[in-house]
């Protein structure tokens, strides 16, 4: 490392604001003058880096009579206490923002320290390391400020975020377009399978908006069903006579032995970020037996359900067969996980978007069961399960549609930009690697 570095503390290029508590009749505002952000406001979808929407707002009165502290744009938050801190998440701020008494922020020294700088620079620093508490683990500001780093001249600074910060811009930009095709999706399938527009549509002597060959497949007039009035030709069918449960996921042994061979194990969370990212970053490998794996790789035709856990517990996921692509290891399902087999890959599409309607309308709930750890009661959704059923030439209709999503999700592009972001990071932030090799670096890299 050159001599032009300087070690200094974290204390000594920002300052460290606590967040603010609010009653609960001052929350669920969704207009106001300041964001109000919470822990979770960080899993938001396009609050991956920055903190771009919050579920509450709060007007300037109220901040005056609490006096709430301002935390300002550019500012790091991250969590202070509870599990939450352990994942280390670190996001910025786009604007003045009033954060939870659960929250932290880090504001710059613009003098000494270059915002976008001090954001890459946090995400390095493990804080399981300070933290203090066993069963609530929690941060003091005094321990964060001691902490010491190796800071490069401002200018240097500039580049490494500028360098860092154009990967983030571009995989945040594949993330929007990924989340307005999701959106799509969503639409098509309410539209079709939940609200029956095209049938409405057609009933009602009106334009479908359809292609005519698709606007064919669907029918003019409703039918009575024990789930009220349903397309005509349609079915009411429950889970168990569509899918099967197959064999119960994999976990294996942390490290290899004899006999056992690597495998990327599935978990809820993983599945969250397959859905979010198009890669899961965090999936463990886990080494078992060849045979192990081979009963448990996951088909085009399967769904995954996570059956396990108070956060991922009832979320889907189609086994696209372009999951795999991005690892060099087979990849499986845990134990964790149930999967269900369908007769075609346009049933599990139908079924994933299906279940993920009910996962974030938390209907879910009905067929899972425990508190403290909750599970998913695989047996009664099998058996107590009513799907409206239409016809398969619309399925395989639906199913080609979403392909553009699944192909755009599943991208080679967005992992490779992510692996060469977190390669980069640590080299940049350590010194390591110098702004004057990058280009060396690329080369070497092949890039």
């Amino acid at each position: 490392m050159g001599g032009e570095w300087e070690r200094v503390s974290l204390g000594k290029i920002c300052h460290f604001k606590a967040g603010a508590a609010f009653k609960k009749e001052h929350q669920g505002r969704l207009k106001g003058d300041y964001p109000f952000i919470k822990v979770s406001d960080m899993n938001l979808p396009g609050n991956e880096f920055f903190i771009r929407k919050a579920n509450n707002w709060i007007d300037e009165e109220l901040v005056q009579k609490t006096k709430a502290p301002i935390h300002p744009a550019g500012a790091i938050v991250f969590a202070k206490i509870g599990i939450a801190l352990t994942y280390n998440r670190r996001r910025r701020l786009t604007q003045d923002t009033v954060i939870d008494n659960n929250m932290m922020s880090a504001v710059p020294n613009p003098e000494i320290i270059d915002p976008g700088f001090l954001y890459f620079l946090f995400c390095q620093i493990d804080f399981n390391n300070i933290a203090e508490g066993s069963a609530l683990p929690y941060l003091k500001a005094s321990a964060i400020k001691n902490i010491k780093v190796d800071l490069p001249p401002i200018y240097e600074q500039r580049v490494i975020a500028y360098i860092l910060g154009s990967l983030n811009d571009k995989i945040e930009l594949n993330r929007q377009m990924n989340e307005t095709l999701e959106a799509m999706a969503r639409t098509i399938f309410k539209s079709w399978f939940v609200d029956f527009d095209p049938v409405r549509a057609k009933a009602e002597g009106r334009d479908t908006g359809l292609p005519e060959e698709i606007a064919a497949l669907f029918p003019d007039s409703f039918e009575d069903s024990e789930l009220g009035k349903i397309p005509r030709g349609w079915e009411v069918k429950v889970l168990g006579e569509i899918a099967t449960t197959a064999l119960g996921g994999q976990w294996g042994k942390e490290k290899p032995g004899k006999g056992l061979v690597p495998a990327i194990c599935l978990r809820g969370c993983d599945m969250e970020d397959l859905r979010n990212e198009g890669y899961a970053p965090k999936a463990p490998v886990r080494f078992m037996k060849e045979s192990a794996i081979e009963k448990r790789l996951p088909r085009e035709n399967d769904l995954l359900i996570a059956a396990s856990g108070a956060g991922p517990c009832g979320r889907p996921l189609w086994c696209s067969p372009l999951i795999k692509q991005n690892y060099k290891a087979p990849v499986i399902y845990s134990n964790f996980v149930k999967r269900f087999s369908t007769p075609g890959p346009e049933y599990a599409v139908y079924l994933d978007r299906l279940f993920y309607e009910k996962f974030l309308d938390k209907s879910i709930q009905d067929f899972i069961t425990g508190t403290s750890v909750p599970n998913l009661d695989s047996k009664g959704l099998m058996a107590g399960f009513q799907i409206v059923f239409p016809p398969k030439k619309i399925l395989k209709v639906f199913y080609t549609q979403n392909q553009t999503i699944f192909e755009k999700l599943y991208s080679v592009e967005n992992f490779v930009l992510s692996k060469l972001r977190d390669t980069l990071l640590p080299k940049l932030i350590s010194g390591e690697l110098r702004v004057p090799d990058i280009d060396k670096f690329f080369e070497e890299a092949g890039l």
